[in-house]
């Protein structure tokens, strides 16, 4: 298991105390938990928890000061978006230095840099949505020019249909990706 998976795993086994003893205290900035948070976020891609798992987070504190005997519900939902968001085998794995990936057990190779820093930038933003010009932005090779987006889109339905398929998209709502996982047993 990596630092990283440890950090999430130290997250939860806090968690499962503080929910199995029925604590109802607030968690400061000295608290255990806040810490093992605070030091997973500054692992993560930018230092920053993705929107859906750092709204969850702030409902956690927000009820830890307010009414602390309501955070049960928001630490159970932040505990299971670690484990579906971090927790999970990954049937997506890129390699940008070589230039391949491999997609549900099969390996690609020769593929477009750009391709594959479009599909590493959504896999670390697990549940946000970005339009066009957004990604355009973010990933450097893009130059900031949204149209490329679609071109590099036709590119994975060559690589793989069912990859070019992970690929969500919805006018006003932007793009995301989702592939299917399996749990870590």
């Amino acid at each position: 298991m990596s630092l990283f998976h440890m950090k999430i795993q130290a997250i939860l086994d806090v968690i499962s105390v503080y929910e199995e003893e029925g604590q109802h205290e607030r968690l400061d900035a000295d608290h255990m938990l806040y810490l093992l948070v605070e030091d997973f976020r500054k692992s993560l891609p930018g230092q920053r928890i993705p929107t859906a798992g750092r709204t969850l987070w702030y409902s956690v504190l927000g009820n830890s000061r307010d009414c602390p005997e309501d955070v049960a519900t928001p630490l159970s939902q932040f505990a299971d978006w670690l484990i579906q968001n971090y927790l999970t085998e990954r049937e997506l794995v890129i390699h940008i230095r070589s230039g391949s990936l491999e997609f549900y057990g099969n390996s690609y190779s020769n593929i477009d840099p750009n391709t594959l820093a479009l599909l590493e930038f959504l896999q670390q933003h697990p549940g946000e949505k970005f339009s066009s010009s957004d990604l355009a932005r973010k990933i450097p090779g893009l130059r900031g020019n949204p149209s490329m987006i679609r071109n590099l889109l036709k590119e994975l339905e060559k690589i793989e249909p069912r990859l070019r398929a992970c690929v969500k998209g919805k006018t006003g709502a932007g793009r995301w990706l989702e592939v299917p996982r399996r749990h870590y047993t």
